[in-house]
């Protein structure tokens, strides 16, 4: 592997510099870090999804390649190699893990910069509470004011441990997706988590309990979810029925079938390229919103190739962003 594909390790260190002004979040940390300890700095996306905590390498592959997106942003670099942002971090290992998986070893010039900025130490050793403690109320503030929740006192936790208690209503817990918001004291008190000196909740956290607010989307889900579909139901339907209509298998092969190209229509990411000829997938966007569609017939040009993760942002709101303004987030001018 060329060690300095994309730049050196100053261009890093300029492009790190920059991402720490505007902001880089425990979790983007955590993801840096698992890497860096990783043997040899070489891991799997699955190894790095057990060692963060996320559910799946598809998680990884999302949160790493948006992180990566930034880094190459920074070092002026237009177009995703090989259309994977990711390899602007980190390239393929020369063998594959025991299982047989492919593994992705962190680029030389990534880790001497990261090193410099004291992002990451050269004998890797994980926080201690004090510090994690001040990221995360560093990370429970800023999401208060991106997500305009309404809490006198908010905490942060990625792991399913909030390291203190709550005591000013309303309050809420965070995680990196949404919140689980308490009006009141005795809400906080019935609620199903364990409080001691801390708080804690069962995988797969507070997720999955009753009244948490998803702002942000997770790749591992299964399946898309309507952010805004606790305030407005009857949009939330049609944005279920118009992702189920995407899902339709003849949909797809239909518009597969006379696609010139299964590239990506936003980023231009072909699977095939980067996965290898067997893995010749995409996913099909409907263009018009499903409230505005008043046929069952649906015409070709309606429909968009696009990649797993362009898809998913697109969804990210509701009515679903449209090409162009997905395009514009990446830079990218047709």
């Amino acid at each position: 592997m060329t060690d300095e594909p994309f730049g050196s390790a100053d261009d890093y260190k300029r492009a790190f510099e920059a991402l720490r002004r505007e902001g880089l979040s425990p979790k983007d940390v955590a993801l840096l870090k698992a890497h860096f300890d990783a043997p040899n700095h070489t891991a799997t996306w699955a190894q790095l999804a057990d060692r963060v905590g996320y559910a799946s390498g598809r998680a990884i592959n999302l949160h790493y390649g948006k992180l990566a997106g930034r880094v190459a942003n920074e070092l002026r670099i237009t177009d995703p190699p090989n259309g994977f942002w990711l390899s602007v971090l980190a390239g393929w290992a020369e063998e594959a893990d025991p299982d047989g998986h492919t593994a992705f070893v962190l680029r030389r010039p990534v880790i001497e910069a990261l090193v410099s900025l004291g992002i990451l130490r050269n004998s890797p050793k994980t926080f201690d509470r004090r510090s994690k403690a001040a990221m995360h109320r560093d990370e429970a503030e800023r999401l208060r004011a991106r997500w305009g929740v309404d809490a006198r006192q908010v905490r942060y936790s990625d792991d399913g441990h909030w390291y203190a208690r709550l005591s000013r209503f309303p309050a809420a817990l965070f995680d990196a997706y949404g919140y689980l918001r308490f009006a009141t004291e005795q809400e906080y008190l019935d609620a199903p988590i364990r409080v001691g000196k801390q708080i804690s909740v069962r995988k797969p956290g507070i997720s999955a309990l009753p009244g948490y607010i998803r702002v942000e989307a997770d790749s591992a889900l299964t399946v898309d979810v309507d952010i805004h579909s606790a305030e407005a139901s009857e949009g939330g339907r049609r944005l279920v029925q118009h992702l189920q209509y995407e899902r339709s298998r003849k949909l797809v092969l239909k518009k597969r079938r006379q696609a010139a190209s299964l590239a990506c229509e936003i980023c231009g990411f072909t699977f095939s390229k980067v996965y290898g000829e067997d893995v010749n997938y995409c996913e099909v966007h409907h263009l018009v919103p499903f409230s505005k569609v008043h046929s069952s017939r649906t015409r070709l040009q309606d429909l968009a190739i696009v990649c797993a993760n362009c898809h998913r942002v697109i969804h990210l709101r509701n009515p679903p962003y449209d090409l162009s303004e997905v395009r514009k987030m990446l830079g990218i001018v047709l």
